[in-house]
């Protein structure tokens, strides 16, 4: 009966091991992948629309540092489009063009994560001139 309380106690010290490394590797987690994980450059670049025709505008990155056109989304009136980029690796102006009428706004969205998507800038197309 006197291994009844060493079992006991090797049980909670099981739990207690446990829970420190869950609580180890969520902190570890959370640090690898909230910290400056080489991503923050693209809040840093700037970036500007222009009408490329009657029907398409090209988003440009005007400056800053290159960037990754994989985790850019760009959506026309909350409609996603498909921007044809013209590198995979975006330096200053680079471009993707996307279809876009007059008086349309254009959002370009960074995709952080999974889970985290960013606005990184929005334009307001001018309406057309034509009556």
């Amino acid at each position: 009966m006197s291994s009844d309380p060493d079992r006991q106690l090797t049980a909670v010290l099981v739990v207690v091991v446990a829970l420190a490394a869950a609580s180890v590797a969520t902190l570890g987690y959370v640090a690898a992948t909230d910290g400056d994980d080489g991503a923050e450059p693209m809040r840093e670049v700037a970036w500007s629309v222009e009408r490329a025709n009657d029907t398409h505008v090209r988003v440009v990155h005007s400056g800053g540092p290159v960037v990754p056109s994989a985790d850019l989304r760009v959506t026309v009136d909350g409609i996603e489009r498909r921007p044809a980029w013209s590198a995979t690796t975006l330096a200053e102006g680079d471009a993707g063009t996307v279809r876009a009428d007059p008086g349309s706004r254009v959002t370009l969205l960074w995709d952080r994560s999974r889970v985290d998507t960013v606005v990184l800038a929005r334009w307001t197309l001018a309406a057309s001139d034509a009556e």
